[in-house]
């Protein structure tokens, strides 16, 4: 069954990223974005744009580059005990889930991890994620930083396909979590096809019925036809 998983998201993959240079899957993360604006406060910055919330920092535990999904309390505050900060809302679990997207390492200020577009389709909740760097002649703070950027976004129980869109590989990454819901998923939705397919035979068998009763009904008319020939109309 994993194999099968493994080769429909691959599948799905090189449709929804077709541009990109090439693919592979990473279990370790995933990420999602909803459209917000921004204000600061202090070393941690929020942003509220309409009813969206997100935050972002400088410094976080993670020197490597990975990708939280939140879906329940526990989760939630986990994601945040791990930044050493208290919860800053309660996060809706019946409608919400949050994301977080760490950009690992960077050996001086001024950079941050962006979520750039997203997307919640018929199969994957695909999120897309950039690296925001400083130009090459900016006064940026001689010291190491672990930029990381967190959002709260409708809840969706599809598998969340994370896409690195300005790594040099173009790095799908699909966390284990995300594999398990997708095991249910395709496991579900490969019930549905067959149900339909089994639908459609018996849709096609009573047209096929329908078709010749249709040529009976013509015969038995032409048979009934005056001896010049002339055929039912």
């Amino acid at each position: 069954m994993r194999n099968l998983i493994k080769s429909f998201i691959l599948a799905l993959t090189l449709t929804l990223a077709a541009p990109l240079a090439a693919q592979d899957f990473d279990v370790r993360v995933a990420a999602v974005q909803v459209p917000g604006g921004a204000e600061t406060t202090g070393a941690l910055r929020l942003a509220n744009r309409g009813e969206t919330q997100e935050w972002s920092g400088a410094h976080s535990p993670r020197a490597a580059f990975s990708v939280v999904v939140a879906r329940n309390d526990t989760e939630w505050r986990q994601l945040w005990t791990d930044l050493s900060q208290p919860s800053p809302v309660a996060l809706d679990t019946a409608n919400q889930m949050a994301i977080a997207v760490f950009l690992g390492l960077r050996r001086t200020g001024g950079f941050a991890v962006e979520i750039a577009a997203v997307e919640d389709g018929p199969v994957f909740y695909r999120i897309d994620v950039s690296e925001k760097k400083p130009a090459p002649d900016a006064m940026v703070p001689q010291v190491l930083t672990t930029p990381y950027v967190i959002r709260i976004v409708p809840r969706s129980d599809r598998p969340v396909m994370f896409r690195q869109v300005d790594a040099a590989a173009a790095h799908i990454h699909i966390p284990n979590a995300e594999v398990e819901i997708a095991e249910t998923w395709i496991s579900d939705l490969w019930t549905a096809l067959e149900e339909a397919r089994g639908e459609n035979q018996q849709l096609k068998y009573i047209v096929e019925q329908s078709q010749r009763q249709i040529e009976q009904l013509h015969r038995e008319l032409r048979e009934r036809c005056d001896p010049n020939g002339i055929g039912p109309t």
